[in-house]
């Protein structure tokens, strides 16, 4: 059996109650996009099958955004090292799953 700690299931219950706005569609447009809100679905130019993603305009240093792909047949890559990404593992991270 896995122990959660107090700080750490305090911090999830606190996860849980957040209330986000539904998510709105972007749609990348010569390698990126602007977020407006907190949640997101990202889908390719021109529903394209794959699309890169370099530069994601619109957030301030640690601000929280949830994004996932508008459509599971489309895949966008979040290009790690380009444009203004950064991603976790120091690799690119590919969204191409809805859940």
């Amino acid at each position: 059996m896995t122990m959660i700690a107090p700080v750490a299931a305090k911090i999830i219950r606190s996860l849980s109650e957040w209330k986000f706005k539904a998510a709105t569609e972007l749609t990348i447009s010569t390698g990126a996009i602007t977020a407006t809100q907190a949640s997101h679905t990202v889908d390719t130019e021109s529903d394209a099958a794959s699309d890169d993603l370099d530069t994601v305009n619109g957030i301030a240093e640690n601000e929280f955004v949830i994004m996932r792909p508008a459509n599971d047949a489309r895949t966008v890559v979040f290009k790690h090292g380009t444009g203004n990404l950064e991603c976790v593992g120091n690799s690119d991270v590919t969204l191409d799953d809805g859940h």
